[in-house]
């Protein structure tokens, strides 16, 4: 029961690779129908009863063992229990990497709704076309609707550069003064920074009354 379990977890695994694009890390974010089915049964439907299993095999093991001792030589008792020792590890493992994964996903979903708030044609021309990554990056800072209740305006004549991304900000950029230090930056550049701040970048005034003065965060 426990070997038709660990060959039906790897046909799984081998359906979802094969099924999707071929990532090795293809199940953090399943391209197809059929690789987000097999992670799912995996974990949902495998994982439990593999683990059920294990353990009735332990206590089996044991109740055995007392019971009747001598209907298993003791290289056997001592195999048995290794299997079942690296069985218990490899559940653990995989429950482990389960978490992982659903976090991954999570900063995921995070990130990219945060992109598709705060990307237009000036972010793309100053920083490219961003793309959503598998940790908390765009977290940590202001939320979406904080930001967009800072102040924004145009620059009617050139003063200065943006100290993000270093150039100029010149007639008619978009850009965001903070309050409490005024420092100006360009709506884009600023907009990524608060995601992953609370802070001005240039003088670390923040930007929210509950953050105590003097810890950066």
């Amino acid at each position: 029961m426990a070997c038709a379990l660990v060959c039906g977890f790897y046909e799984l695994l081998a359906l979802g690779y094969h099924s999707g694009d071929g990532r090795y890390w293809w199940f953090v974010q399943p391209s197809t129908a059929v690789s987000r089915a097999a992670f799912m049964t995996s974990w949902a439907v495998v994982l439990p009863l593999f683990m059920v299993w294990t353990v009735l095999g332990i206590c089996w093991l044991i109740d055995t063992l007392d019971s009747t001792p001598d209907c298993i030589p003791l290289f056997m008792s001592k195999a048995i229990a290794t299997i079942q020792i690296l069985f218990v590890v490899g559940s653990v493992a995989f429950a482990v990497l389960v978490v992982n994964v659903w976090d991954a996903e999570k900063c995921l979903e995070t990130n990219s709704v945060a992109i598709q708030a705060v990307a237009d044609n000036d972010l793309v021309q100053r920083w490219g076309r961003l793309k959503p990554t598998a940790n908390a990056e765009l977290s940590g800072g202001l939320s979406l609707n904080e930001i967009d209740k800072l102040p924004l305006h145009s620059v009617v004549s050139g003063s200065g550069n943006c100290v993000i991304c270093l150039l100029p900000l010149a007639r008619g950029d978009k850009v965001r003064a903070l309050p409490g230090c005024a420092h100006e930056f360009h709506r884009p550049c600023i907009d990524l920074w608060l995601l992953r701040s609370v802070r001005c970048p240039l003088c670390n005034t923040t930007l929210r009354s509950d953050v105590p003065t003097g810890i950066i965060v």
